[in-house]
């Protein structure tokens, strides 16, 4: 399974959280996928990350999180 959101979503939210400034918290957001893209190619040779690698897909940009919780639990069998 495969969360994800914008990047710019994914500022807003460390943002809004409180723990760090929008300045730290693209940095951060930019970290992040820096280091997923190195481990994946590292571990899967994959140079490119793709939502056809995964069974499921979530993007929060478009769902709510109570939605994403219900698609989770329906697809575990919940």
């Amino acid at each position: 399974m495969l969360a994800t959101a914008s990047p710019e979503r994914r500022v807003e939210r460390l943002y809004r959280s409180g723990l760090l400034n929008e300045q730290d918290a693209a940095a951060a957001v930019a970290e992040s996928d820096r280091n997923r893209a190195q481990y994946l190619e590292q571990f899967y040779g994959v140079r490119e990350e793709s939502p056809t690698l995964y069974d499921i897909v979530i993007n929060t940009d478009r769902l709510s999180v109570d939605q994403a919780v219900a698609v989770i639990v329906a697809a575990v069998g919940g």
